[in-house]
């Protein structure tokens, strides 16, 4: 029986930590900015699950909710189509809080994380945490930052990118090839250059 993987990409810091439930088993980031479970499966969503619903914790403040809508509309309207929804009626994908969140070093407060299980490459659930000490100016971009990860996208060395590893540097480009990539999670189409 094949166990459920838990990969916990560590946002805003100057590390990506990278956890797994199974003995020796490694997450590795791959140069073109997607994650590859240990058995070198893309790490993706069933395009059958789209739009992802996210879920509120009741630590949610109606600031924290409309950080998350625009980081949401973000997404969709960099897609094209919709990625993000919030549903009530359906189960949720992704399920956001609020918590504190543990410092790295005395320098390096993290100011989000994401969770992904995975079981054969294909995308479970996904958890987004925000911490609590996450500033009004940086929550907006922090959040577009954790969906990007709750998608499979892993961090990006240009300062310009959403996925840029520090919140107060990065900015809010969502790089063309991560469009395609999750373009072809939703609709199964994939523009080759």
């Amino acid at each position: 029986m094949r166990s459920i993987r838990l990969l916990v990409v560590v946002a805003a810091t100057v590390l990506i930590g990278i956890v797994s439930c199974a003995p020796r088993t490694v997450w590795l980031p791959r140069a073109n900015g997607v994650w590859y479970n240990s058995s070198g499966k893309l790490v993706h969503w069933n395009r059958n699950r789209f739009p992802l619903v996210i879920a509120l914790d009741s630590s949610i403040s109606f600031v924290d909710f409309l950080h998350m809508n625009i980081a949401m509309e973000h997404w969709n309207t960099q897609v094209g189509a919709d990625v993000f929804v919030f549903d009530a009626e359906r189960p949720a994908d992704i399920y956001f809080e609020k918590t504190d969140l543990p410092d790295v070093n005395e320098e390096v407060q993290l100011q989000g994380l994401a969770s992904l299980q995975e079981f054969d490459g294909e995308v479970i659930n996904c958890r987004i945490r925000l911490d609590v000490a996450t500033s009004v100016e940086d929550a907006t971009v922090v959040l577009v930052h954790e969906l990007g990860h709750c998608l499979g996208l892993t961090h990006d060395s240009w300062p310009g990118s959403v996925m840029f590893p520090h919140a107060a540097e990065s900015g809010r480009q969502i790089l063309q090839d991560d469009l395609e990539f999750v373009r072809w999670q939703r609709v199964g189409i994939l523009n080759q250059k």
